[in-house]
C-alpha cells in the first residue's frame, strides 16, 4: 500500500514538473503511468491533483495526446519518403546542427563523427549538400551501368549463357564452358564468381526440355494425405434443390452449401447450407463446429473433430482473405497447428477433385431423394417430380426449410455417407477415422477458438464509443482511448457485445451495444443482412411505383393491371389471401403463418408428417 501511495506521489509530481516545463511527451508518460497504476475510480482524482486549475482534466490530457500525435505527424512530413535507411538516420542530426549556433557547431559535428563513424569533413560536405539540394543529396547516387560488368563484355556474357542453356552443351560442367569462353576471349579479367554468379540467375527451366520440366515440375499420380488431420479441404456450391422457409414474404431460393472434407479418411468433419453466399463469417462458424467435438442428437455417432496442420481451397474472395491468414498465423503460433492454407492452381479444379466428388455424391444421394423440390444441376437435367416454384403457394408447401434440409444432411452424414466403403481408401469413412486418427487428433479449448476465429475490424474512438454496424458500443475504459484506431473482434451469432484489443494486441474490454439509439438492433450478422435487403428491396419497389406512376395515366395503368392478373390466372399462380378465410385471431396475438398457408392450400399441413416425408433417407439412415 504504501510502494502504491509513494508511486502515485512521484507520478503526480512528475506530472507538474512535466506541465512546468511544457513537456508533452512526459505528460502523457506520467498519465499513462498513473492510469496503469491506480483504479478507474481514483484516475479522475490523481489527475485533479496534479493539475489544479484544469476544469476538464481527462479531456485536457486527451487534447495534448493529439497535439502530441499531429507533432509527430508534421516530423515525419519533414522527411523525405525516398530517403535510404542510413540517410533516414543522419538527417535529423544534421537538421540539429544547422539551427546550432556558430560557435557550437564545431563541437557538435566532432560529437557527431564519433557516433556516426564518419570524418568531420564528410559532414561538413553532406551539410552543404544538404543547403544546397535539399535531404535527397544524403542518398548514394545509383550507378549509371548497374547490372552491367565492368570485366565482363556482353558478348563473352552471351556466349556463356548460350552455352549453358543450349541442349548440346547444358550437360558440361561450369568450368569447362568458362573455358571455351577464354579461350575465344583471351583477354579477359572477369573471375570464375562472375560466372556461377550469372549461371544462378538463370532459371532451371530454361536448361530442361518441355518433358523434364513436367517430370519433375508437375505433380504425378494422386496425392494422399498421410494420416488424419493432415489436411482438409474445402469449398462452396449451390445446392441443386429448392427450399422455403415459411415466410410469405419471400420466393423459394437454391440454398448455398460449404464442407470440409479429411483428404486422408474422405470424412466429413462439418458441412451446412446457408441462404445467401458464404462469407468469412460462415467459413468462422463452420470451421469452429469442425474442429469442436459434436455435441446434441450427433455426440455419439460424429467423432471426427480436431485441428489439422493444413488447409487446402481455391483462390476465392474468402479464401484468400486476410482474416483466414491471420487465424492460421496466430493457431500455429501458439499450437502449433494450422500451419498455413495451400491454394490449388488457377483454373485447376482437378487438384480438389476429392472435395468435387464428395458434392457430387451430396447431389446425387441425398438432394435427389427430396422429392419435388430437386431441379437438377441443369435446365435439361430436371427430374420429371420436380414442381418449380412458378406454380405458387401450393408447390412451395412440400420444400423443406433451411433448418430442415441442414438436420437431414446431417443425419445422411452420420448414417448413410460415413458408413459407405470407399473405393480409393478400401474402408469406410468412420472406419478410417478410428483405425488411423489415434493421437493426431488435437482440440484447442473452446474459449481460445471462438476468440481466435472471431472478425476483425478497426475501428476509431468518438466521445468514448465505438460505431459499429449501425449501432454504438460503450464501456468506461474507452473514454481514455479517445481518437485512437483499435481493433475490434466480432461474433456474427452475437452482435449485443465486441471485444475491443490494445495496439499491442492484448484484450482491453467488451463493449456492450447501446439498444437507445435503434429500437430494431439486430441480434446477429443474418439478421441484420435481412434487415438492409428489405430496406433495398423496399426503395426498390418504391422507384418502380414511382416510375409506373410517372409514366401511365389512370385507364393505361388500369390495363396494364388487368393484364398481368390474366397472364398470373392462366399460369396458374395463386395469390396469397388478403383477409379471406383466416380463422379467427387467437386472444394472444394474430394468426400465424402457417395457419394462413394452410387455410390457402385447402386443408391443414401437418408438419411432422412434412419433416419425416421430406427427410426419409435421413432419418432411415439415422435408425
Amino acid at each position: 500500500m504504501n510502494s502504491t501511495c509513494e508511486k502515485r506521489a512521484g507520478l503526480i509530481a512528475g506530472l507538474q514538473e512535466a506541465r512546468s516545463r511544457k513537456d508533452f511527451e512526459g505528460i502523457l508518460a506520467c498519465a499513462d503511468a498513473l492510469k496503469a497504476l491506480l483504479p478507474s475510480g481514483e484516475l479522475e482524482t490523481a489527475y485533479r491533483e496534479a493539475l489544479p486549475g484544469v476544469k476538464h482534466p481527462t479531456q485536457w490530457i486527451s487534447r495534448k495526446r493529439r497535439q502530441v500525435k499531429k507533432r509527430r505527424e508534421k516530423t515525419a512530413a519533414r522527411i523525405p519518403t525516398t530517403l535510404q535507411p542510413a540517410a533516414v538516420d543522419l538527417y535529423p542530426r544534421l537538421a540539429a546542427l544547422r539551427r546550432c549556433p556558430d560557435a557550437q557547431r564545431s563541437h557538435q559535428l566532432e560529437l557527431l563523427s564519433a557516433e556516426a563513424g564518419l570524418s568531420v569533413r564528410t559532414l561538413r560536405r553532406k551539410l552543404r549538400a544538404v543547403d544546397r539540394e535539399g535531404a535527397a543529396a544524403l542518398n548514394r547516387k545509383a550507378r549509371t551501368d548497374k547490372g552491367i560488368s565492368r570485366t565482363l563484355p556482353r558478348e563473352a556474357e552471351q556466349l556463356f549463357r548460350a552455352l549453358y542453356t543450349h541442349k548440346d552443351t547444358r550437360h558440361l560442367a561450369i568450368t569447362d564452358m568458362v573455358g571455351r569462353v577464354r579461350e575465344k576471349f583471351p583477354e579477359l579479367e572477369a573471375s570464375d564468381a562472375t560466372f556461377y554468379r550469372i549461371a544462378k540467375e538463370i532459371p532451371q527451366a530454361a536448361r530442361m526440355t518441355k518433358q523434364e520440366w513436367r517430370a519433375r515440375f508437375e505433380p504425378s499420380g494422386r496425392w494422399e494425405a498421410p494420416h488424419p488431420n493432415h489436411t482438409w479441404v474445402f469449398d462452396m456450391t449451390i445446392g441443386d434443390l429448392f427450399v422455403w422457409n415459411r415466410n410469405p414474404d419471400e420466393r423459394p431460393y437454391r440454398p448455398h452449401l460449404l464442407a470440409i472434407l479429411d483428404e486422408c479418411t474422405r470424412s466429413c468433419l462439418y458441412a451446412r447450407y446457408t441462404k445467401e453466399a458464404h462469407g468469412t463469417a460462415d467459413l468462422q462458424s463452420v470451421l469452429l463446429r469442425a474442429i469442436l467435438p459434436k455435441n446434441g442428437d450427433f455426440a455419439r455417432d460424429w467423432r471426427q473433430c480436431g485441428a489439422p496442420l493444413y488447409l487446402h481451397c481455391d483462390n476465392g474472395k474468402v479464401q484468400a482473405s486476410d482474416w483466414l491468414r491471420t487465424v492460421c498465423e496466430r493457431i500455429h503460433t501458439d499450437l502449433h497447428l494450422l500451419r498455413g492454407v495451400r491454394h490449388a492452381a488457377v483454373r485447376s479444379p482437378w487438384q480438389q477433385g476429392k472435395i468435387e466428388r464428395f458434392y457430387r455424391t451430396v447431389h446425387e444421394k441425398f438432394e435427389r431423394q427430396l422429392g419435388s423440390c430437386y431441379c437438377g444441376n441443369a435446365p435439361h437435367n430436371k427430374p420429371a417430380s420436380h414442381i418449380p416454384p412458378e406454380k405458387g403457394l401450393r408447390a412451395w408447401r412440400d420444400y423443406p426449410t433451411l433448418e430442415a434440409l441442414n438436420y437431414g444432411l446431417h443425419c445422411w452424414l452420420v448414417g448413410e455417407y460415413h458408413q459407405r466403403r470407399n473405393r480409393t481408401i478400401g474402408l469406410s469413412p468412420i472406419e478410417a477415422w478410428r483405425l488411423y486418427a489415434g493421437d493426431h487428433v488435437r482440440v484447442p479449448e473452446e474459449s481460445y477458438l471462438r476468440q481466435t476465429l472471431m472478425q476483425r475490424d478497426q475501428r476509431q474512438v468518438r466521445r468514448g464509443l465505438l460505431e459499429f454496424h449501425g449501432s454504438t458500443y460503450y464501456h468506461q475504459v474507452l473514454q481514455g482511448y479517445e481518437g485512437l484506431k483499435l481493433e475490434v473482434r466480432w461474433e456474427p451469432a452475437d452482435l449485443t457485445k465486441v471485444l475491443v484489443l490494445r495496439e499491442d494486441g492484448s484484450s482491453l474490454c467488451w463493449a456492450q451495444r447501446q439498444e437507445t439509439r435503434d429500437a430494431h438492433s439486430p441480434k446477429d450478422l443474418a439478421e441484420l443482412k435481412q434487415q438492409r435487403r428489405e430496406k433495398r428491396e423496399t426503395r426498390k419497389a418504391l422507384e418502380q411505383v414511382s416510375e409506373t406512376a410517372k409514366t401511365l395515366d389512370s385507364p393505361t395503368f388500369e390495363k396494364t393491371l388487368e393484364k398481368l392478373r390474366k397472364e398470373r390466372k392462366d399460369a396458374g399462380i395463386v395469390d396469397f389471401p388478403k383477409g379471406k378465410r383466416v380463422r379467427p385471431a387467437d386472444p394472444d396475438g394474430e394468426p400465424s403463418a402457417e395457419e394462413i398457408i394452410s387455410v390457402a392450400g385447402g386443408g391443414e399441413a401437418d408438419e411432422d408428417d412434412f419433416n419425416l416425408d421430406i427427410l426419409g433417407v435421413g432419418l432411415a439412415a439415422r435408425e
